[in-house]
């Protein structure tokens, strides 16, 4: 399953229309997101990549986005993401 890693803070409107994009389309295809907020203790590293540039999205550690999402884009990217992952042979064949 893709996981994806999706950087925040409190009080970021941006944020929250990223979000909301991305469980719109978390609805349509099968991927994992952990949100972060990087203003949390623990998370210096995220805050000091990132802090004027959230929200940002990570898979495998690479930026997808940050800012704002345009939603056929990312669809674009998570349907071609599984697909890329579905042509992978399983172990046991």
């Amino acid at each position: 399953m893709i996981e994806l890693t999706f950087l925040t803070r409190p009080e970021c409107g941006l944020c929250d229309a990223a979000l909301f994009v991305v469980r719109k389309v978390q609805r349509l295809y099968p991927f994992a997101v952990q949100e972060v907020d990087i203003s949390s203790p623990g998370n210096e590293k995220w805050l000091d990549a990132y802090s004027e540039h959230i929200p940002v999205i990570l898979c495998d550690g690479n930026e997808v986005c940050r800012h704002r999402v345009n939603e056929a884009d990312f669809r674009r990217f998570i349907s071609r993401r599984i697909d890329s992952c579905s042509n992978v042979p399983k172990a046991d064949q």
